[in-house]
Formats: structure tokens, sequence, C-alpha cells
């Protein structure tokens, strides 16, 4: 049964009932809800006694200022790749992958 108002019509009937919304493990747990993309999977911790420059892993430069520098990365490979790529720019940085 529908009713007219104006130029639109409108259903009378009631709308049917919605069930409630199961919880999602995300909403069960609350420490999911913090880990956006998911949890780093590998950090490349280096250090360099001077600055310099070097390849980025998407192909461009960047500068690697004096200290000590940590990068999350989501593979064991692009770690172990970046760290040779400094090591190729300055023999003196130390780097570790964890």
């Amino acid at each position: 049964k529908c009713l007219r108002l104006g130029s639109m019509l409108v259903n009378s009937r009631p709308l049917p009932s919605v069930r409630p919304a199961r919880l999602s493990e995300s909403s069960r747990n609350p420490a999911l809800h913090l880990q956006i993309g998911g949890p780093p999977l590998f950090v490349l911790m280096w250090f360099t006694p001077m600055p310099f420059v070097y390849e980025s892993l998407y192909g461009g430069a960047e500068m690697c200022e004096l200290g000590r520098h940590t990068v999350r990365l989501s593979t064991k490979q692009q770690a172990l790749t970046l760290g040779s790529k400094m090591r190729k720019g300055n023999a003196a940085v130390t780097y570790s992958v964890y």
C-alpha cells in the first residue's frame, strides 16, 4: 500500500526487523584496533659515523644523517636490500635486521 505525498509515493508498510550485527574479532579484542595495517614484520636499524647519500628501495636518493636510524619494513628481503644499498653508499655503516 502506497501513499502519495505531493509528487512522491511513500510506502506505508512497516520496515522489516533488523537483526543486531555480530561482533567482529577486532570489536571483541580492543588491541587489534591499534594495529593499523598489521604489525611491522621487520625493523632495519643502522648506525653511521658520518652523513651520506644512498639509493632508497624505490629508486630515489635519500640523505642519511649522522647517528642511529630505524625503518619498519614488511619483508626480510626489503630490509637486507636496503642494508646492502646503505653499505654501498658508505662502507662504515653497520646495520642489523630485527
